[in-house]
């Protein structure tokens, strides 16, 4: 039964258009909510992450500028208390890896690795110092960082401290490592070079920092093979030092900041599978509840058109479908009645037609018109040559034979109100006439329809059709059968006989 009615539903335009709508209807919108949803959270989660970093990058900002300062401020205590100028002081906690002392015109000494060499001042950076400046430098590269140099000028004029910062200083406070929370930290110069890193083995491929102009900005760079937000601020140190603004930018990888909608995916995926099998499942359900009696109802025309119209549709879906199968069983009943009819009709026309008797017409006409009329007993009488006695013959339904009741007068009353009404007249029970057949037949009143037949003008008989099942006749449900099947067919059988 169910691969029969799965291969109905994959054949059937209709279940196919079904199915489609409801998993159409209930995945569209499930789907779109979730897209929807994933964007608006995964988006809150980004801008949170970059409201974080910047808040981060300025607290790092400051933190290196602090640093600068201690670090300008050891270069003081050492011109003050060591040395002279060519000597190499040895200190201990200046953060500095190297110093060398020169005097004002002395060039600095020349290192055999060409990355070691210290940096030869420009004037503008001489006349800096003459303003007390500290001027800081930055120039060749050590393991993937650039380095950076601080000078300042001895008190009496005469000489220069050079130093070469530690990067490591830089990140470093008190001997205690400075790391914002659940982020990474870079100092860079404004082309990109990066001067410091809390992950120096890992350092990003840039080839620009925001964009041009702005003293904040927002963006995503790749570490690896892993994605970062990057948040930079510019940190100006040109109101103590003479150098160019560094750039400060704090990261944290993606999946770091999506990591609360990780689990949200996995869910997502599962209740995508259990939703999309719930209502595959419940649409083949309804689909079939609603196919079966479609089914039914094809079977049913298909009945109908091969005449068979005593075939009832078991349809029990408690819906419309349930109220058109009841509909259809009617219409198949009405066109069975109306088909049994007109074979009946023919099959009279045919009988009468093919005998010369009268007897014998009577007979068939009689007997026959119970199977297609309501009525209970056909009385037909014949009229006589004098135009006021008739012959009685009857018929009771599903009889095999008629009755001759014989001859009886016809009252002037009755032969006037056939000739005034000449297509058909109702008797109510406790008429005249429904006395006189009552009488005449030797059974109960009932209702009459009478249609008289005349042949050139003149009467030559009456049909009187009975029916006892009835109290009143032409009211109540049968009045629309009375209408439209039963006078009709009565009359075109009367007219019949009559020709």
């Amino acid at each position: 039964m169910g691969k029969r009615f799965k291969t109905e539903l994959i054949s059937s335009r209709f279940g196919r258009r079904l199915f489609l709508l409801f998993f159409g209807c209930a995945l569209v919108p499930i789907g779109l909510l979730a897209a929807v949803t994933y964007f608006n959270v995964t988006n809150q989660l980004t801008q949170q992450a970059y409201r974080a970093l910047q808040v981060s990058a300025k607290n790092s900002g400051m933190f290196v500028f602090m640093n600068l300062m201690d670090l300008e401020a050891g270069l003081d205590h050492v011109i003050s208390e060591h040395g002279a100028p060519g000597q190499q002081p040895v200190l201990t906690s200046s953060g500095m890896s190297r110093l060398v002392r020169l005097g004002w015109d002395e060039k600095p000494p020349v290192s055999e690795n060409q990355a070691t060499h210290w940096p030869v001042l420009s004037e503008a950076q001489r006349e800096d110092l003459r303003r007390n400046m500290t001027v800081v430098i930055t120039g060749g590269q050590t393991q993937g960082l650039t380095r950076i140099y601080m000078v300042r000028m001895a008190p009496d004029g005469r000489s220069i401290l050079m130093g070469e910062l530690d990067q490591a200083g830089i990140g470093k406070k008190s001997g205690m490592d400075f790391k914002p929370a659940s982020s990474e930290f870079h100092v860079l110069t404004r082309t990109g070079e990066f001067l410091y890193s809390t992950q120096p083995q890992d350092l990003p491929d840039i080839d620009s920092l925001g964009q041009d102009g702005q003293s904040q900005a927002q963006f995503r760079w790749w570490a690896g093979d892993e994605e970062h937000l990057v948040s930079q601020w510019e940190l100006f140190l040109g109101s103590h030092f003479s150098s160019e603004s560094w750039v400060i930018s704090t990261s944290r990888p993606v999946s770091d900041v999506l990591s609360p909608v990780q689990g949200f995916n996995t869910w997502f995926i599962l209740v995508s599978l259990l939703s999309i099998s719930g209502i595959s499942l419940i649409s083949l359900m309804q689909i079939r509840r609603t196919m079966k009696p479609l089914a039914v109802l094809g079977n049913g025309t298909r009945n109908v058109s091969a005449g068979k119209f005593d075939m009832a549709l078991e349809v029990h879906s408690n819906d419309e479908l349930e109220d058109l199968a009841g509909s259809f069983n009617e219409m198949s009943r009405q066109l069975g009645r109306q088909f049994e009819i007109m074979t009946s009709v023919g099959e009279i026309g045919r009988a009468a037609l093919s005998s010369l008797e009268k007897e014998k017409i009577v007979e068939i006409l009689t007997t026959r018109m119970g199977n297609v009329l309501a009525c209970g007993t056909v009385t037909l009488c014949l009229m006589s040559e004098s135009e006021s006695h008739a012959f009685l013959v009857t018929a009771k339904k599903d009889s095999l034979g008629v009755d001759d009741l014989g001859r009886f007068l016809l009252s002037a009353e009755h032969i006037k109100g056939f000739n005034d009404h000449p297509d058909h007249l109702i008797h109510k029970t406790g008429s005249d006439w429904s006395r006189f057949i009552s009488l005449a037949t030797d059974r109960l009143e009932s209702p009459e329809l009478v249609l008289p037949m005349f042949l050139k003008s003149q009467l030559a008989g009456v049909m009187s059709l009975s029916y006892p099942q009835l109290s009143v006749l032409g009211d109540g449900p049968f009045q629309e059968r009375l209408k439209t099947i039963e006078i009709p067919l009565a009359r075109q059988m009367a007219d019949q006989f009559v020709v």
